[in-house]
């Protein structure tokens, strides 16, 4: 055979086996993942659960096709359902259907799968799109549904959540006990509530009444009103290892008119927590990583609102990178909080999750809360300097978590623009009611690598304006300088 026959042959066989990769693609899914921590893969948690499947899992991703020609976002989401597919051997069928060219926009709605409006524009002309991103998870007769997804961070957590919860046909039951008695879930947690309900049952239990044994983890929010009696039931849960979340504050402060003065918080629920090792001072600890309040001016006849420095509403960012709960951590932001000490209590396992920069400091009676008494803020700042705890995990025999602060799950979050609280919070629901493996899902790390992430406000400084002068006067200048020599250099050799 000649040197080109063989040539001719060895090119159609490249090009059979080419043929044959692509026509095998669309039965196999593989990719190589370079990203830090492989992020865009799935996890060992994951493909372990899928290979140990019993029966065959199905996965309909309704997905509007105008959305994922606008939303890269949906890209990632479609490879990490092809890699449970790929990871099953079988065991998980996908499908990605859009239900307006499938003429299922009303099943896929019975499902439960939400609509969404995205505005469009197409030849100059901008108009409202309704489209939609959800999954539906079926196990035998049993079905989840993702009512809307869109972020890949999150997405794998949910997946696998659904699949186990499927898989067990159990789902996680969180009982919600407000501290104080004219609140409600629906109304003052609206935001939490439903959050946590797409992937919890949720329980109202009333102050003073016994926990019942299917509670997988108490929420306890407040502690004004739980008296001597009615903590009774909530030692006798934690004795029994019972895990549980305190979002409690030393100071009460009305969030309706917090230009009243703040007055020292009290219920027995601080002496439980005292028994345990932790407590939390009747104090409000401030810190120069914080958020702006809205303030309304009247200047002249006009009423104007202008965003003013609130150190009273810290932006956490200091946090343990090794607990499930706080590892890859984000951001949290806290609403008047106290400070935490920890001691020695039993056998109690306590681990610091959350602290305020090195520029916190503290403030006692009397409070001042006003966001027009800006002067008084730092009235003991001087004193008091330094570093804080803010929240604190406590392993013995149940799992519990400890946050300084009463607010941060309620309807401010919406104010406040403080949507990654949510995120902090199903974290800690993760940790308290399932397995460090799942629960460590919620940690994976998402790759930020923010100049804001630095906690520190002067070195946060220092280093954004290093990095500004190197992106607009040392490039700029390289440039220049490389120009000039080449230049030189063709006028020598020409």
């Amino acid at each position: 055979m000649t040197t080109k026959a063989k040539q001719r042959v060895l090119f159609i066989l490249t090009m059979v086996l080419l043929l044959m990769i692509w026509l095998n693609s669309a039965h196999y899914f593989a990719r190589i993942d370079l990203s830090a921590d492989r992020t865009h893969s799935l996890s060992p948690v994951s493909r372990n659960l899928v290979r140990e499947l019993g029966q065959p899992v199905r996965v309909t991703y309704y997905l509007s096709d105008r959305l994922r020609a606008r939303a890269p976002e949906t890209e990632l989401l479609i490879d990490l359902l092809r890699e449970y597919a790929t990871h099953s051997r079988g065991m998980v069928s996908l499908s990605i259907l859009d239900p307006v060219i499938a003429g299922l926009t009303a099943d896929a709605e019975a499902l439960g799968i939400v609509p969404q409006q995205i505005q469009v524009i197409e030849r100059d002309q901008q108009s409202l799109a309704t489209v939609y991103t959800g999954v539906v998870i079926e196990y035998l007769d049993r079905r989840r549904v993702l009512p809307v997804v869109f972020d890949p961070s999150t997405f794998e957590y949910d997946v696998t959540s659904a699949i186990r919860n499927l898989v067990s046909d159990r789902t996680p039951v969180i009982g919600i006990l407000l501290g104080r008695r004219e609140e409600t879930p629906e109304r003052e947690y609206q935001i939490l509530v439903g959050e946590l309900g797409r992937t919890h049952l949720l329980r109202r239990i009333e102050i003073g009444e016994p926990i019942p044994p299917t509670i997988d983890a108490l929420f306890v929010v407040g502690a004004r009103d739980i008296g001597p009696a009615a903590a009774e039931p909530i030692r006798e849960f934690l004795d029994s290892g019972g895990n549980a979340l305190f979002a409690v504050s030393g100071v009460d402060v009305d969030l309706d008119t917090p230009a009243l003065p703040a007055e020292t918080a009290s219920g027995s629920l601080f002496d439980l927590l005292r028994e345990r090792g932790v407590n939390v001072r009747h104090e409000l600890v401030l810190d120069r990583a914080h958020r702006t309040i809205p303030v309304t001016q009247e200047i002249g006849t006009a009423r104007v609102q202008t965003l003013q420095p609130y150190p009273h509403w810290i932006s956490v960012t200091a946090a343990n990178p090794d607990h499930p709960v706080t590892a890859g951590f984000s951001e949290l932001d806290l609403f008047w909080s106290s400070p935490i000490d920890v001691g020695l209590a039993d056998d109690n396992r306590i681990e610091v999750l959350l602290e305020t920069t090195g520029q916190a400091w503290l403030m006692g009676e009397p409070f001042i809360t006003a966001p027009q008494q800006a002067a008084g803020f730092e009235r003991d700042a001087r004193a008091t300097r330094g570093r804080y705890v803010l929240g604190v995990a406590l392993t013995h025999p149940g799992r519990v978590v400890v946050i300084g602060d009463d607010n941060f799950l309620s309807n401010l979050i919406h104010y406040t623009g403080s949507a990654h609280n949510i995120d902090v919070v199903e974290r800690i629901a993760g940790w308290l009611t399932l397995d460090d493996d799942l629960a460590s899902l919620r940690a994976r790390p998402r790759g930020e690598r923010r100049l804001d992430r630095i906690d520190d406000p002067a070195r946060r400084l220092r280093v954004g304006r290093t990095a500004a002068v190197l992106n607009t006067v040392l490039v700029p200048v390289v440039v220049v300088v490389g120009g000039v020599v080449l230049n030189i250099r063709r006028r020598r050799t020409s």
